[in-house]
């Protein structure tokens, strides 16, 4: 149909500039892009032997003069290639997790401010017996319930903006905003995972309190 109605694209990438339809048609040119779902090792190496075959018997035949380039490369791979993302979002990650550590540095001196008041019970505590580990086990367990509790706020946040995002684009531009089930798990892994990384010194600092020196003051 398009070649009826002789349709040019703007991605048709051919070896020479054709000067009308009729050059463009007789031209070895590319005109259809697509893209391959290959879930195995397996499957990957069979399909590059098939394009390097491919591309043999297209030579020997006299209609591939140059030689075959058959690179496979995936999602990630292919969007580097291309150059998709620019300098600019690089700086923006990196400018965001800088904002992350500051965050990290703030959570973990709010946490250590907390342990320290609690001084008296972890004392109490530990001389009922409870040991370092146990008050170390029990100062990442609460920083983690403080990381999924932020890490769900976020994704809640997030999602009220995509909301707010869906109603100024066209039905096409809302297919492309969602929170898919791999980026609600990354959130609240990253999420518990800094918290945890916060709570590190704050709970071994608590879990290091003499309790003598504190239960003299109760």
């Amino acid at each position: 149909m398009a070649i009826e109605h002789k349709m040019e694209f703007s991605n048709i990438n051919c070896n020479k500039n054709a000067n009308d339809w009729d050059e463009l048609l007789s031209d070895q040119c590319v005109w259809v892009h697509f893209w391959v779902e290959l879930p195995t090792e397996a499957a990957v190496e069979q399909y590059h032997r098939f394009l390097g075959n491919y591309s043999a018997d297209q030579k020997r035949s006299g209609r591939f003069g140059w030689t075959a380039r058959t690179q496979l490369r995936d999602v990630r791979e292919w969007l580097e290639y291309q150059q998709t993302v620019s300098t600019e979002v690089k700086t923006l990650v990196a400018v965001s997790f800088s904002f992350l550590f500051v965050c990290l540095l703030n959570a973990a001196g709010l946490m250590l401010a907390r342990l320290i008041g609690r001084a008296p019970e972890l004392s109490v505590r530990r001389a009922l017996g409870a040991s370092r580990i146990a008050i170390f086990a029990q100062g990442l367990f609460e920083a983690a319930l403080v990381g999924v509790a932020g890490g769900l706020l976020g994704l809640l946040l997030t999602d009220l903006g995509l909301n707010g995002l869906r109603s100024m684009v066209s039905q096409e531009g809302r297919l492309m905003l969602r929170l898919d089930a791999g980026d609600v798990g990354i959130a609240i892994a990253l999420a518990l995972l800094a918290t945890l990384i916060a709570g590190v010194y704050p709970t071994w600092r608590a879990a290091r309190l003499q309790p003598a020196r504190h239960l003299k003051a109760l």
